[in-house]
């Protein structure tokens, strides 16, 4: 057999021609793989490759399929969209598209999309007057936060700084900017944030500051999960007191650490539990507050009165 050792794109490309245009002629697979040193196996496997690439070169254009997704947008949607951090757009971005991003590339992209959005704005000001909520985000920084101005009822962004100080001459100059690009606003809503106030006070003290919900329900999330689980915990005690109460009744001891043996006490605390408070807490208390106080209350009555029963059923 004749070795060939250097073969080049050309040199397949004839081969691949060979066998195509002579695929009914006998014996052709047999003279070209002693000619070019291979076996019949690889002469047939490289003829359905060519045949392949030569079918997908003349096949027709799919006609309304949909664009592809330029990477640039595809960036931008999984970072405003799905939250992801960069190296999460990376990962994506070779998963779904099969095309290696770089983190500069991508952080390039966000921040040249931030330039166009602060032109945008720029020129695209509301004629009329809005609610606008102000907020502040902090990094890792101490003492330094992004400044953002969001529209209550549309959502639009008017207003996203770098982190800067957080003090009322900082957002006095976001709220002056604000005005040099024609927004108006008729009031405002934050955290109650000293620095906030303070600059709201210095450009618009006649227009009204109100405090917002979002961050309090933030507040309260974790102490009703913490209400919830013990709704949970005194429904599942049901059944226990119940039998601790049928003890008691046959003249035996109760087990447990801290027994409970009288229903109607846990009964009454489960539904102090589940009832909505009624006067609710001290001026200014959230709405949890007296319903609080009062289950703390109900259950150390009914822990009392189950010490008593258990001291008398040791006595006797």
């Amino acid at each position: 057999m004749v070795q060939t050792h250097s073969r080049t794109a050309h040199d397949y490309a004839q081969w691949v021609s060979m066998l195509v245009a002579h695929g009914g002629s006998y014996g052709i697979v047999s003279v070209l793989s002693q000619q070019v040193g291979v076996a019949r196996q690889t002469l047939y496997r490289w003829k359905a490759k060519g045949l392949a690439t030569l079918e997908a070169a003349f096949a027709p254009t799919a006609q309304g399929g949909p664009p592809a997704c330029p990477v640039e947008r595809a960036i931008l949607t999984l970072l405003v969209e799905g939250h992801a951090s960069y190296r999460g757009i990376q990962q994506c971005l070779w998963v779904l598209l099969g095309q290696h991003v770089s983190l500069g590339k991508i952080a390039a992209v966000v921040e040249s999309a931030g330039k166009l959005a602060q032109d945008w704005l720029g020129y695209h000001a509301p004629d009329t007057l809005r609610a606008l909520a102000l907020d502040e985000l902090y990094g890792s920084t101490h003492g330094e936060a992004y400044l953002n101005v969001v529209d209550v009822h549309s959502g639009a962004v008017w207003a996203s700084t770098s982190p800067v100080a957080v003090d009322g001459e900082s957002w006095t100059l976001v709220l002056w900017q604000l005005q040099e690009q024609g927004i108006d606003w008729q009031s405002t809503v934050s955290d109650g944030g000293r620095a906030i106030g303070e600059a709201v006070s210095t450009v618009t003290p006649q227009r009204p500051h109100q405090r917002d919900v979002w961050h309090v329900l933030h507040l309260w999330k974790p102490i009703q999960a913490r209400l919830d689980l013990l709704v949970e915990r005194l429904e599942q005690q049901v059944p226990v007191v119940a039998r601790q109460a049928a003890r008691l009744a046959a003249g035996k001891g109760l087990r447990g650490k801290r027994p409970k043996s009288d229903v109607s006490a846990h009964a009454a605390e489960l539904a102090q539990a589940i009832a909505p408070p009624v006067g609710g807490g001290g001026a200014g208390d959230p709405p949890w507050a007296g319903g609080r106080l009062q289950l703390r209350a109900a259950r150390g009555a009914g822990d009392r009165a189950d010490l008593a029963r258990r001291t008398e059923s040791h006595g006797s």
